[in-house]
């Protein structure tokens, strides 16, 4: 509460820059306009921080605030960055020494993913037991993190900490347990049959 009352005695003395829900909103769809895009509403998926939009090509998509406000941000039908390439939807075995787990995750390129985006080391036997191809990078991040929240609703329990492995991996998240193998390779039968159709 003392946070908020500093912010109403700085908007009083004119030192911050407080307003109200619709001017914000009209600020973003000005900004939006100028990189090609229109503010169409809350972000599909509900995420924090984003907006759904709509490129002038047509191409429908959630963008955080702040990237739109920079002009970092790219479509996922005609832009030219990974978010319109092709991506690959991944599901790694990584043998550390405190015993085996799984990655699931999305790359261009999941070999080099393995090898040299996460840094394990080269004596670490590791086995990519899946990779499913998405038409865009876009996609494949949406896919994925719908993937990552289905197994923290679901199985929190095949979760592996960051303490747990360190260093070992270079990522924060998105490690688990063996056991969760066939939950996610269900997923991932789930999400192939859906870019079939």
């Amino acid at each position: 509460m003392r946070r908020q009352y500093v912010r109403v005695e700085r908007a009083a003395d004119g030192g911050h820059a407080a307003g109200c829900e619709e001017c914000r909103e009209a600020r973003y769809r000005e900004v939006a306009a100028q990189y090609g895009w229109t503010l169409t509403g809350p972000a599909e998926t509900g995420r924090v921080g984003y907006r759904s939009y709509r490129h002038e090509c047509g191409q429908a998509q959630d963008v955080l605030v702040g990237n739109m406000s920079h002009g970092d941000v790219d479509c996922a039908r005609c832009g030219q960055s990974w978010t319109s390439k092709p991506s690959q939807i991944y599901l790694f075995r990584i043998g550390l020494p405190t015993g085996p787990v799984l990655k699931l995750g999305y790359s261009s390129n999941p070999g080099r993913r393995l090898r040299q985006q996460l840094g394990i080391a080269r004596d670490v036997p590791t086995r990519i037991l899946r990779t499913l191809e998405v038409p865009t990078g876009h996609r494949a991040v949406c896919l994925e993190k719908s993937a990552h929240a289905e197994m923290r609703r679901l199985h929190p329990d095949w979760i592996v900490p960051k303490m747990e492995y360190g260093d070992a991996i270079n990522t924060r998240t998105e490690i688990y347990r063996p056991d969760a193998e066939s939950a996610l390779c269900a997923i991932l039968d789930r999400i192939e049959r859906d870019l079939t159709y």
